[in-house]
């Protein structure tokens, strides 16, 4: 940060054995007082408005740089955006480097007027109701966007769907599932339909334990 910066003395020799990482625009004018030469062993994580001091003060050409468009926040971190956070915003242009969750409470006036624009390193899960509106906010060619009709489910480290997770359900589901989701037997084909889509390996636990698993796409 700048603070850090401030305490170089000036025309220092920076090396850093990982990334560097400068996740707000710096003075340039400091930077070129501060840094006369720079090597970079990782990545150099920066601002636009950045790039081109330290990459004419680094020694090797072949330096990683991951560039943040000018006018937008780097969000290092998964990100759910529900109506009180996109209220909270500081920034309206977002950089994000894990997955973006948009809650189905949001309103398509909301999403527009709270967010700018959006790019995503990793997916995006939107309600299908906001697919116009994201559409606007992000590039969609280069965006791994899947919408979702209903409530979301999210099954990350391997889950067991059992018939009582039906028992109150009104509305459809989406499964997104980076893991392996093991659907119990009991499960009837009414409560299955209700399952609107799946993202993953989905997998039936036997009715016996002498049946063998079958996966089920």
């Amino acid at each position: 940060d700048e603070r850090s910066l401030n305490a170089l003395e000036d025309d220092s020799a920076l090396v850093v054995l990982r990334d560097l990482k400068l996740p707000k625009t710096l003075p340039t004018e400091l930077l070129e007082q501060k840094i006369r030469s720079l090597q970079v062993l990782g990545e150099i994580v920066c601002h636009e408005e950045n790039a081109l001091a330290l990459l004419s003060r680094s020694h090797r050409p072949d330096t990683a740089i991951k560039t943040i468009p000018s006018g937008f926040e780097l969000v290092e971190k998964a990100l759910v955006l529900d109506t009180l956070v996109l209220e909270a915003l500081q920034s309206r242009k977002l950089y994000c480097t894990e997955r973006v969750q948009i809650e189905p409470d949001v309103e398509a006036d909301t999403l527009d007027a709270r967010l700018e624009a959006l790019i995503a390193e990793d997916i995006v899960l939107c309600p299908i109701t906001l697919a116009d509106v994201l559409s606007r906010k992000c590039n969609v060619l280069e965006t791994q966007a899947i919408f979702y009709e209903g409530m979301l489910w999210i099954v990350e480290d391997g889950e067991e769907l059992l018939p009582p997770r039906f028992d109150y359900l009104e509305d459809k589901v989406t499964l997104m599932v980076t893991g392996q989701l093991t659907i119990d037997p009991e499960v009837s084909d009414r409560k299955s339909t209700r399952l609107n889509s799946s993202h993953s390996p989905l997998s039936r636990r036997p009715s016996s334990a002498g049946k063998k698993k079958k996966t089920a796409s």
